[in-house]
């Protein structure tokens, strides 16, 4: 019974001295321009990002999310953009963030085109989170001249 009881406690030690060596992914800062220009640098790492999500399509249909330099490169469709693999809580809250700046963190994967270059997707979606409203932008929020003008 006595050796039992070690071996149940030197394997649990042992667990919990492996995993205090392992880190959580780090997260890093990319912007939409560096992720658009070498998507394969960022290959599986997870990102936060900042950017103009635009989500197409109807309730009922498969709808298309793209995260795009800004408003007026989404509203021309002009291709500066990424797609995006929604989670449960943009899927819910798709109104909320439809066509306003947000800040998405999750995983980019990298997707070789026909042509031979490099497309990034991001998935596996951890946190989005409204980050400006385009009618009201943050930098006007709180000037009061901006406001009389």
């Amino acid at each position: 019974m006595k050796y039992l009881v070690l071996v149940i406690l030197v394997c649990s030690f042992l667990a919990g001295a492996i995993g205090i060596g392992q880190e959580a992914p780090r997260t890093i800062s990319v912007s939409l321009i560096e992720l658009l220009a070498a998507p394969q640098k960022y290959e599986g790492k997870a990102i936060t990002v900042r950017a103009f999500l635009l989500v197409l399509g109807g309730h009922h249909d498969i709808a298309s999310y793209s995260l795009c330099l800004n408003k007026e490169d989404a509203e021309n469709e002009l291709g500066n953009s990424v797609l995006v693999v929604p989670n449960e809580q943009m899927q819910k809250d798709r109104e909320k963030f439809d066509r306003m700046y947000v800040s998405l963190t999750g995983s980019v994967s990298s997707v070789r085109a026909a042509d031979g270059s490099y497309a990034a997707v991001i998935k596996d979606v951890k946190e989005c989170r409204v980050w400006s409203d385009p009618s009201r932008p943050i930098l006007l929020k709180g000037d009061s001249s901006a406001k009389t003008k």
